[in-house]
């Protein structure tokens, strides 16, 4: 696998890491992919929109050995009515549409988003919050990691994308411990810096978001550790 430099959380505009579209060989990712292959959610939402991708959390939590009532797919395309509408059928819920994201709500809890875009799935996985959640997979590509998440999944490594998608929702700040928590993993030392350094931001975020994101890391069944962790990069002082 080609390895990637990782530089210091310094300039807001600038990545840490270069993307690359790749395929990653790591342990269990063979499985992972004849799992999703079959998966009939995932195939449902393919034979209407062929340009589909899984994304984030939930590649993330297969590969933690984990299943999630959550799902979030890319769609390279626009918005057709008709499809959503067929699709929300063959799924057996009900939808909601907010701009160019669409919301399925099924029974039992599960929900399922779909965001449609022109960008290539590259540019929207440059977007998120941490490594670890920068995953998309298809039939067609099978397994894209282009900021080596899958290896921080492995070492439970917490490792922001660039200062600038932490500031572009600084909900991030805090969701980077309850993910650490989720994980019983560590959150990477510059990035950690970076959380710190950036948490004035934490005053922009609406009260409701902050208390649910602290509820779901006080829900946890090991949260102590990483609320120290918080508590010691003075994050709780503008919360």
């Amino acid at each position: 696998m080609p390895s990637h430099s990782r530089g210091d959380l310094k300039d807001c505009g600038k990545h840490i890491m270069k993307p690359q579209m790749q395929l990653s060989p790591v342990r269990a990712q063979e499985d992972i992919e004849s799992f999703l292959k079959k998966d009939f959610i995932t195939n449902l939402i393919r034979e209407e929109f062929p340009q589909s991708f899984l994304v984030g959390g939930y590649i993330r939590d297969l590969f933690l050995g984990k299943t999630s009532n959550d799902r979030d797919y890319v769609i390279q395309g626009r918005f057709q009515s008709r499809k959503v509408q067929r699709l929300s059928k063959a799924l057996g819920g009900s939808f909601f549409v907010l701009k160019n994201l669409v919301r399925f709500v099924l029974e039992k809890d599960n929900e399922i988003d779909i965001v449609f875009t022109e960008e290539p799935i590259e540019t929207d996985l440059s977007k998120r919050d941490f490594t670890i959640n920068s995953l998309a997979w298809s039939h067609d590509t099978g397994l894209i990691d282009p900021f080596n998440g899958v290896n921080d999944i492995m070492t439970r490594t917490i490792r922001a994308i660039s200062e600038k998608n932490l500031a572009s929702d600084p909900l991030r700040i805090l969701r980077a411990y309850r993910l650490a928590a989720e994980i019983d993993g560590r959150i990477e030392p510059s990035t950690r810096k970076a959380l710190s350094r950036l948490r004035p931001l934490l005053k922009k975020v609406p009260s409701e978001r902050l208390t649910s994101e602290m509820i779901k890391l006080l829900n946890l069944p090991e949260p102590q550790p990483y609320i120290k962790m918080a508590v010691n990069d003075s994050i709780f002082s503008i919360v």
